[in-house]
């Protein structure tokens, strides 16, 4: 998986650019966030925990996502079938080397990311 780091939105605009500037995600250097999964575990009907590699602002360190299985089907088109997930998982912005205002801003951090993935559809 793979973000623009400038996407970020958390719904106040001066929050959003205090966080893409040079003294957090540098947005302007450091353009992409990357997740590599390196292991899924199935912990439940709908439920698993994803590992892999994170990358953002030219670190990477080891993470979990906690992920849920939403739903699936036939995209309207009838040519492929397409399946939702949230994943879930926390950061220390310090593990990334961004410690502006710590400890007076959270060093840890949650994050939410909605995905669908494009697949054939089942033979039927």
């Amino acid at each position: 998986m793979e973000i623009e780091a400038a996407s970020l939105d958390s719904n106040h605009s001066y929050r959003d650019n205090w966080a893409r500037s040079e003294q957090e995600l540098n947005v302007w250097k450091f353009r992409t966030i990357k997740f590599e999964s390196t292991k899924i575990e199935k912990t439940g009907d709908q439920t698993g925990t994803m590992t892999g590699n994170l990358t953002m602002h030219g670190e990477t360190h080891p993470i979990a996502m906690d992920v849920t299985y939403n739903r699936g089907g036939k995209h309207l088109s009838g040519k492929y079938s397409i399946d939702g997930f949230t994943a879930k998982g926390m950061v220390k912005r310090s593990d990334f080397g961004m410690k502006a205002f710590t400890p007076w801003v959270g060093d840890e951090v949650e994050f939410v990311v909605q995905f669908e993935a494009k697949r054939p559809n089942d033979p039927s």
